[in-house]
């Protein structure tokens, strides 16, 4: 599994070291996605950006093969993914910074 940056549109700048499954991301944008949607080609997208997409094109962005319509489902399992995945992270670093806190304490 190869693994992408939480870019910061998504208010977790303070989390630089963390990464996401590339499954969580759009690959238009490459980042994480808030409202997955699934295009005619079995992929999953960021719904803004396939819409972006289909403005100009009536391919797959994944395999440029032409899709038979413009239809797009949502993706409720990959936005469960996305949010177990965002609130482990933000638990993660809500613990990173408690340790840190309690360094700093016993500092001299």
């Amino acid at each position: 599994i190869s693994i992408t940056p939480i870019h910061s549109s998504f208010r977790m700048e303070e989390m630089p070291e963390a990464t996401a499954p590339d499954a969580l991301c759009c690959p238009i944008s490459m980042e994480i996605m808030r409202d997955p949607v699934i295009a005619a080609d079995g992929h999953t997208y960021e719904r803004a950006e396939i819409e972006a997409w289909f403005a100009n094109n009536r391919t797959s962005p994944k395999t440029g093969a032409v899709l038979p319509h413009g239809s797009l489902i949502p993706n409720h399992a990959a936005k469960a993914m996305i949010s177990d995945f965002l609130d482990e992270a933000r638990r993660h670093q809500a613990a990173l910074d408690a340790s840190m806190a309690d360094e700093v304490k016993g500092a001299p």
